[in-house]
């Protein structure tokens, strides 16, 4: 162990007591926290962002108990790179993990979430389906006194989640992570898939058994297909039957759970980045535009916290996904991370009369270089990347560009001798599978 981590680990040792009770109160244990991860699902597509189509009747109950996040953002459009960010609380330059060339693990000199709570005597877990990327040899299992990771269903995540809990005595507080891939688009037959009942909903068979899933996709993006506006409309009817069956087995997955044990949890849904449908001319989620980076944030206090009170409330002032582990540990009554590059929504949780604002900072993209006017232009129909150097300073460019020196700073300086960690051994079945899934050119 490094001495800076020993230090840190003292100076948290001592403030524990401190914290727990400014955070949770003398008499009230600490909550637990419930991090469900959703793969390439977009926020507009949800009920509780405006969506019509009755694709998410439950995450929109939970919605409707807690905190929405109207406009949060997404480090990146890569699961691994933005998980990076989700758990550490760090922007993608800062932490350096990264899909790009054959792929960089998140290095241990980073801290967790996971790591954090463990350390204040919760029980950990995360239950993923990502069998590439989500995995131990990537580093995401710092923190995890159970791990498993696996390409599998919804149903089969939640099932081994649901064991888990049941085994946990009701008393010894918990973080359970969460990472449910359905969603995302499929490596054969129809691009995207759900399993019957749910697969027809709103399709019906025809031209997608044979254009061959995401290579399909992928060819459309360079193009090598062709696709018409009714074939993407029946895209987007398949990708809504994906939706609808992660909401369903979550629901079921919910329902599971000893209401003595949600009575103490904070339920958190986001996802790592969303889809996009040729809106800029392009599928799956191979760009920064809107529909791929803004990405539902719904936070669901236990029932009998103070902050049930609070809620229902929408938060219209722009967040990140890594705000989300000094949130947690703010939530939790615990030290604020020295590590974290996040800002603590914790103040955004106050109601209208008591001030609420949302601290958090500018949101720097992995792989960007785009510049729009939400406010003016929501549709992203006009870059103003190419406006002189007076303009973008007005506009605020030079702060992120110091922030992401700053990013960059922290990489070098965290990872042992300032060097590039070496790419793992190549992989030709990996390199085959997440090709197929569009995310290698």
């Amino acid at each position: 162990m490094r001495l800076d981590q020993i230090a840190r680990r003292l100076a948290t040792t001592m403030t524990l007591a401190g914290g727990l009770l400014a955070g949770c109160g003398a008499d009230s244990p600490r909550p637990s926290f419930i991090l469900v991860s959703l793969d390439a699902a977009r926020a507009d597509h949800f009920g509780a962002y405006g969506y019509e189509r009755d694709t998410t009747p439950f995450v929109d109950s939970l919605a409707r108990r807690g905190f929405l996040f109207e406009q949060a953002v997404a480090p990146s459009l890569n699961t691994l790179i933005s998980h990076a960010s989700l758990l550490t609380g760090l922007p993608a330059w800062a932490h350096g993990a990264t899909y790009g060339k054959g792929g960089r693990a998140l290095h241990p000199a980073f801290t967790s979430v996971a790591e954090d709570l463990a350390e204040r005597g919760y029980a950990t877990a995360a239950f993923a389906a990502h069998g590439d990327w989500l995995t131990p040899e990537m580093g995401f299992a710092q923190g995890f006194a159970t791990f498993s990771s696996d390409y599998r269903s919804a149903e089969a995540v939640l099932d081994e989640a649901a064991a888990w809990l049941a085994s946990l005595p009701t008393e010894v507080p918990h973080f359970l992570f969460l990472h449910l891939y359905d969603v995302h688009s499929d490596y054969g037959g129809r691009p995207y898939e759900a399993p019957e009942p749910f697969r027809g909903r709103w399709t019906e068979p025809g031209w997608e058994e044979e254009r061959g899933g995401s290579d399909y996709l992928a060819a459309v993006n360079e193009g090598k297909a062709e696709i018409g506006p009714e074939d993407v409309a029946r895209l987007i009817d398949q990708y809504d039957e994906g939706l609808a069956y992660v909401d369903d087995r979550l629901r079921r997955f919910f329902d599971s759970i000893a209401p003595e044990r949600l009575d103490r949890a904070w339920t958190l849904v986001v996802a790592d980045h969303g889809e996009a449908f040729l809106e800029h001319g392009k599928l799956m989620h191979v760009t920064l535009h809107d529909e791929v980076a803004r990405v539902p944030f719904i936070a669901v206090p236990p029932p009998r916290s103070s902050y049930a009170g609070r809620a229902p409330a929408r938060i219209s002032r722009q967040v990140r996904l890594v705000d989300l582990r000094p949130t947690m540990l703010s939530l939790a009554g615990l030290p604020a991370p020295g590590d974290s590059m996040g800002a603590d929504l914790q103040p955004c949780l106050l109601g209208p009369g008591e001030g609420r604002v949302c601290p958090s900072g500018p949101a720097t993209l992995y792989k960007g270089g785009l510049l729009y006017d939400l406010e003016r232009d929501p549709g992203e129909t006009v870059d103003l990347a190419g406006r002189d150097e007076a303009w973008r300073r007005q506009r605020g460019m030079q702060r992120l560009l110091t922030r992401l020196i700053a990013e960059q700073e922290m990489f070098r300086e965290r990872v042992v001798g300032g060097a590039e960690l070496e790419p793992p051994p190549p992989d030709p079945e990996a390199e085959q599978r997440l090709r197929a899934l569009g995310y290698l050119n």
